[in-house]
């Protein structure tokens, strides 16, 4: 059974900025795939898409980097696009408070624009594109935007992550020029992982809402297999050459950190280390899942007994607070993270 309610995915108000470290490790990853190759089809204005650009701090940073290679055109524009759930108002303030629209900038004049849209449809005039972005954004699968009693097989999934990379691909495929390059940086399945604050969450919300809302809760985050990629690549060698692919295993800054305290230190590690690490981590995935967890308590929970209507705060500081207490229990000499498969495209 599905609700078609639609929910965010993602905390705005700047909290996806300010928790979005891993996700920034693996936008910096990318700089390993510049330069770019000009466009050569269109000198007077380059048009550059980021999709999936969320509060837009991660992805304004490998801008700022890009847009350094050009000087020629006279002109950039730049289209911000998610879907209309995300918060463009912090997305503005983001854009505003960077390099890119200073006024005494250096280069060529940047004229940004927003697209609330899906990027599994397309989002921009036919031929008109020529360098596209999707940094950390791939994950977020169509089969995940409505609530659902029970969750989805993994063979489900996986076949929905399949089709909506081939969506994806085919609406670049109509949008780009000839020529224009596609950089994606794809969060996989491999040896660096988030599963064990993954199951750290699925036990504090079986806690804090009770067993329902526990088999209900699905994450809302696919990590793909490397042949998953691969596969539907090979289905477009006709429409998208790969000019560059390596992949590449980013620990989260606060596992790191932490992880470097206990080779300064005693055995025992100090439990200012450990909660702090703890702490970044929960902001982390809460600013990134707490939405869903929210929609699903209040689809598949209990009312109080009071008859109150909780917050979406008080919910998310409940599940905070059992989630820290969760995390506690983590093996944290073990590095957390992700592994990103990073790639660069150029449309045929």
């Amino acid at each position: 059974m599905t609700n078609d309610t639609k929910f965010t995915t993602m905390l705005g108000a700047g909290a996806y900025n300010a928790n979005s470290s891993l996700q920034l490790k693996a936008v910096e990853a990318c700089f390993k795939l510049l330069p770019i190759t000009k466009p050569h089809l269109n000198s007077e204005i380059i048009t550059i898409v980021d999709y999936g650009c969320a509060e837009g701090f991660n992805s304004i940073i490998f801008l700022e980097k890009l847009v350094e290679m050009f000087s020629l055109p006279s002109s950039l524009s730049i289209i911000f696009n998610d879907t209309p759930a995300n918060d463009f108002n912090s997305l503005a303030s983001t854009l505003y408070a960077s390099s890119l629209v200073t006024t005494d900038r250096v280069g060529p004049r940047i004229m940004p624009s927003f697209v609330p849209m899906s990027y599994l449809e397309q989002v921009q005039p036919t031929n008109s594109v020529d360098i596209g972005l999707c940094l950390t954004s791939l994950n977020w699968l169509s089969c995940f935007q409505s609530i659902r009693s029970s969750p989805l097989s993994e063979a489900q999934v996986s076949a929905v992550a399949k089709q909506d990379l081939s969506t994806f691909l085919g609406a670049r495929y109509q949008e780009f020029h000839p020529g224009g390059n596609l950089i994606l940086s794809i969060p996989i399945d491999g040896e660096m992982t988030l599963k064990a604050v993954h199951r750290a969450l699925e036990r504090a919300i079986h806690t804090t809402f009770g067993q329902s809302v526990a088999a209900a809760y699905q994450c809302p985050s696919y990590f793909r297999q490397s042949e998953e990629i691969s596969s539907v690549l090979q289905a477009f060698t006709s429409k998208w050459r790969v000019i560059s692919q390596f992949e590449q295993n980013i620990e989260h800054p606060a596992s790191a950190q932490f992880r470097a305290s206990l080779m300064e230190g005693p055995d025992q590690p100090s439990q200012a280390a450990l909660q702090a690490c703890v702490k970044a981590i929960c902001s982390f995935i809460l600013a990134v899942f707490g939405p869903t967890i929210i929609n699903t308590a209040r689809a598949f929970g209990e009312t109080s007994a009071d008859g109150k209507t909780q917050t979406n705060q008080e919910l998310l500081e409940m599940i905070a607070d059992a989630y820290q207490e969760e995390l506690l229990q983590v093996d944290w000499r073990r590095p957390v993270g992700c592994r990103f498969s990073l790639l660069k495209l150029q449309r045929v």
